[in-house]
Parts: structure tokens; C-alpha cells; sequence
């Protein structure tokens, strides 16, 4: 497998717009992602072609049609939270009410997060999933799906920072950086 990424282009002050490439069994994935910075944390949006989803999940060939067709019409992302001095986020911003903490990066935050696609219309989350690192990582990951979108049809994608106190931040889609995958 090999990871490579295309040149960073600034979308707009401390919001960050690059392309990752995979390349797995001779296919090239694009992961789009852009990246903002506020304060402390760096936040990065990673939106993941389902093939690859679902291969890195484990589905194995036979399935993958099937598969595919279960999510043809959702967009799936990766939402990372990062502290730029690589310490622990909880520990370093939400220790007092651990519990409270991660019962919002569950469930409650899936509130937070919202797109808009080329119609203008605003797109909720199907579902968030938090993924736990257990201290283990400086970064905590939360996995979303916003249903009847593709990823081109992506302009913008808004997330309002309630646990880390950051506000609404959004995360601009360049359109032309969008290519497709072979």
C-alpha cells in the first residue's frame, strides 16, 4: 500500500485543502480532506471513497458489490480532532467530566456536524460513530455518514465546536481538487 498526497492549497486562513492517494490491490483511492486550525487543535475532515471504507473494514471481493450497493448513496467521513502540541485531548481539555465527555463524542454530537451540497440544501448526519482510542493516540476520530450525497456534490461541510469551545467553523470544498478514483 502506498500513501502519497498532493500539494496543500489554502482555502482560507487556517483552513488547509489537500488530496491523500491509497493505493491498494493496483487501485488508487483520492481521500479528500481539508484541515483547519483553531487555537490549539487541528481539525480535519477526511472524506473517504466507500470502496475503501469498506476494504479497510474488512469486506472481502465477494462481498463488496453488495456492499457497496448498502451505501451507495452516503458520504463517509472521517472527523479528527487533534492537539498540535500531540497531547492527549481529553486528558488535557476535559478531564474534570470524563464520563459527560465521551457520552457527547457518542451520541450527542452528532447535532454538531452538517453539509451543503451543490442544491444548497443542508445535509445532516445518518450517523456518528465515536472511535476510541483509549488515551493510546493524541487524536480522537469520529466517523460519520450523511445520507443521499456523493462526494463530489460536497461544497462545504460545517462543524460547531461545543465540547472543545471552538464555535462554528467551516471547512470550504474546492471543487477541482476532486478527482476521480481509478
Amino acid at each position: 500500500m502506498a500513501i502519497e498526497s498532493s500539494p496543500q492549497i489554502a482555502v482560507e486562513d487556517n483552513c488547509i485543502q489537500t488530496n491523500t492517494f491509497k493505493i491498494l490491490k493496483e487501485k488508487k483511492y483520492v481521500i479528500n480532506q481539508v484541515k483547519r486550525l483553531k487555537k490549539d487543535i487541528s481539525y480535519t475532515i477526511k472524506i473517504i471513497p466507500n470502496e475503501l471504507f469498506l476494504i479497510e473494514k474488512g469486506v472481502n471481493s465477494s462481498e463488496m458489490e453488495k456492499a457497496l450497493q448498502e451505501i451507495n448513496k452516503e458520504t463517509i467521513c472521517y472527523f479528527e480532532f487533534e492537539s498540535i502540541s500531540k497531547r492527549d485531548l481529553i486528558k488535557q481539555h476535559l478531564s474534570g467530566n470524563l464520563d459527560e465527555a465521551i457520552s457527547y463524542l457518542s451520541s450527542g454530537i452528532i447535532n454538531d456536524f452538517y453539509m451543503i451540497n451543490m442544491n444548497n440544501d443542508t445535509v445532516r448526519p445518518l450517523f456518528v460513530h465515536f472511535e476510541r482510542n483509549f488515551h493510546v493516540a493524541p487524536f480522537e476520530r469520529i466517523l460519520l455518514s450523511f445520507p443521499d450525497s456523493h462526494q463530489n456534490e460536497i461544497t462545504e461541510f460545517f462543524y460547531d465546536d461545543k465540547i472543545f469551545g471552538n464555535g462554528l467553523m467551516n471547512f470550504p470544498l474546492t471543487q477541482d481538487l476532486f478527482t476521480s478514483n481509478y
